[in-house]
């Protein structure tokens, strides 16, 4: 059974993955082209999300040319290449076919990474554990393609992953590994900072009894950022765009003031009462990592696409385990609530989650 789980969740990962290569495509937008998010050309602020574009450039540069050429120089690489799907629907340029490669199953990479860290948070916020853990870990890959819309930023599933894994880390109060991994998680998106307002929230109660502990992981955690946000910024201080692109005027209020139907308005309500029902019951870490959506959604309806939905994956593992918690209820399943479900039952920010 663990090899089937393996084989699923690989070839699932691979065909999102596909999914995210064909369509919108790494290719669509100018400010954020393929080969120019990889060798650091790209806009800002496109250009300064630079942890997965270096971790493919690194791969590259360390491959073997033999290696390298002879992928390149292979019959059946040119047939590939010449493919309608790959030169018209994939767009990709054959000068840098071996990047697309890499980035191809880095990606998937990640994506089953981040199957697994769902599988892991399950276990440690809910019992009964099996099958439920591997079930929400597969529905939340097959969640993914409906978030892609506009744009496909390389980007996006490694700050996925990376902030998915870092909520685990939180949970289980794995110090070390969780600064590294947030660390990580700053080089790749600007938005791990809202990490910083989950690690408040869960730990409030503990300020008074470890009040050192407390607000001294929060300026760690605060400095790490600022550092590694500047150090960015200021390595890719000669690309053109802005820090921020404002979409307020000419998209979002267009939009807010644009119709929508019924199906879409009965969607969106069964979203949220799954995700309010039997709110008390479920676990605080999870609570206060979906609470980020208020900043998310401030922060989008000026400087993003409301309607993107792949702008808001910090809330997305929250999310997902939430409203798998009432639908398995709700269809007849007892899931109970192992991992303190308040602030005030959070009691120390040393001992193991």
């Amino acid at each position: 059974m663990r090899l089937l789980l393996w084989i699923t969740r690989v070839v699932l990962s691979l065909w999102i993955t596909a999914i995210f290569f064909h369509s919108p495509g790494v290719n669509d937008y100018y400010k954020a082209d393929f080969p120019d998010m990889i060798y650091g050309r790209a806009h800002h602020p496109f250009v300064t999300r630079a942890l997965f574009p270096w971790i493919v450039r690194c791969v590259v540069e360390c491959t073997p040319s033999s290696v390298r050429q002879g992928i390149e120089e292979n019959a059946l690489t040119s047939r590939f290449l010449s493919t309608r799907y790959v030169a018209e629907d994939l767009q990709w340029r054959p000068q840098y076919l071996y990047e697309y490669l890499v980035a191809f199953f880095l990606i998937a990479a990640c994506l089953v990474g981040f199957s697994i860290i769902l599988e892991r948070l399950w276990r440690v916020l809910y019992r009964p554990e099996d099958p439920y853990a591997v079930l929400v870990s597969t529905i939340g890959l097959l969640g993914l393609p409906p978030c892609f819309k506009y744009y496909s930023y390389l980007y996006d599933f490694p700050s996925l992953f990376l902030y998915s894994l870092c909520l685990y880390l939180l949970a289980r109060r794995s110090w070390i590994w969780y600064f590294f991994i947030f660390t990580l998680s700053c080089i790749s998106r600007e938005t791990a900072i809202l990490l910083v307002s989950v690690f408040a929230l869960y730990f409030k109660a503990c300020q008074r009894q470890e009040y050192r502990l407390y607000w001294g992981f929060l300026a760690l955690q605060t400095l790490i950022w600022g550092i590694v946000r500047a150090a960015v910024m200021w390595a890719f201080r000669s690309n053109p765009g802005h820090t921020l692109e404002l979409h307020l005027t000419d998209w979002n209020l267009k939009l807010l003031t644009t119709p929508y139907s019924i199906e879409t308005a009965v969607v969106w309500l069964l979203f949220v009462t799954l995700v309010i029902d039997e709110y008390h019951s479920k676990p605080w870490l999870l609570r206060v990592a979906a609470v980020i959506l208020i900043p998310l959604l401030v922060l989008c309806f000026f400087f993003g696409l409301i309607d993107e939905l792949r702008a808001y994956y910090e809330v997305y593992t929250a999310v997902l385990l939430l409203g798998s918690f009432s639908f398995l209820r709700l269809v007849g399943h007892r899931i109970e609530t192992v991992a303190p479900k308040s602030a005030s039952s959070v009691s120390s920010i040393r001992s193991a989650g």
